[in-house]
């Protein structure tokens, strides 16, 4: 729709306070098409539709792919060196490796809720997330850790926060929430901590800024999506996976919850078949 105003257009007014500034657009309906080709071709290749549940069309999944590999985040789970991250992060791969712990398995996967379990092949002591069992409430300060776009950005932990801006996820699916932290390709499969520094999701996805331009014209801003982590909490106990979990927290700077998320969120990285 935007798109077809503009290819319509002759001249574009542009009023700041008193003062207005005026555009020729003759030209420009090539330059858009071109534009639009273009979009086309990067939502081909990004917003993959291999689940039709989750993540739905119109959503990037966050993990990031380079040279045949693909790269996500994780977290353990256990002492014993299980983590937990996204199934689409996993899917496909033949070698995935944990990055500071080397060679892993897949122990299981549940591709309806997005989910999967990662071992270390070379035993290791491993320290573990606390998930909290209170549901979380509209408005929430929430912590997003990761390791986003692997090879531009730092090879550390990437660090967000926003706030919880939805309870239920796209066409109201409750196992999801919105939250406003930024996430990039390869936070896919993350913890979402809250203000205590418990774990209240798993990073999953962010609506397409290309598919939502082309449904309705306008640029999505901090649209972002997670697993909730009730979700997380019975996949874990579906695979004999006893999870440590608490009520609430004692609410921790943020600098410390960074600190902690560094002992236990991973970068999962995949080779695929």
């Amino acid at each position: 729709a935007l798109f077809d105003q503009f290819r319509r257009g002759r001249l574009l007014r542009v009023q700041v306070r008193d003062k207005v500034a005026s555009f020729d657009l003759d030209g420009t309906s090539a330059m858009l098409a071109a534009l639009l080709e273009c979009a086309n071709r990067h939502q081909n290749t990004v917003v993959s539709n291999k689940d039709p549940a989750r993540p739905s069309r119109g959503q990037d999944r966050g993990e990031g792919r380079g040279g045949g590999v693909s790269t996500g985040s994780g977290f353990f789970v256990n002492k014993d060196g299980v983590a937990l991250t996204n199934a689409h992060v996993v899917d496909g791969c033949t070698d995935a490796t944990i990055a500071g712990y080397g060679k892993a398995r897949i122990v299981a996967t549940d591709k309806t809720n997005d989910l999967a379990l990662l071992k270390v092949t070379t035993p290791a002591a491993t320290d573990p997330v606390r998930f909290r069992r209170s549901p979380l409430q509209l408005g929430e300060t929430i912590y997003v850790m990761g390791f986003p776009l692997a090879g531009q950005l730092d090879n550390g932990l990437n660090f967000t926060s926003g706030i919880v801006s939805s309870l239920a996820g796209p066409a109201n699916d409750s196992r999801s929430l919105q939250l406003t932290a930024p996430i990039q390709a390869g936070n896919s499969g993350g913890p979402i901590t809250d203000a205590s520094g418990l774990v209240v999701g798993v990073t999953q996805a962010k609506l397409s800024e290309v598919a939502a331009i082309q449904s309705g014209g306008a640029f999505p801003q901090n649209v972002n999506f997670g697993i909730k982590s009730g979700l997380a909490v019975n996949f874990l106990r579906a695979n004999s996976i006893d999870p440590q979990e608490t009520d609430t927290g004692e609410p921790l700077s943020a600098v410390m919850i960074a600190k902690e998320g560094r002992a236990y969120t991973v970068q999962v990285t995949c080779t695929p078949k």
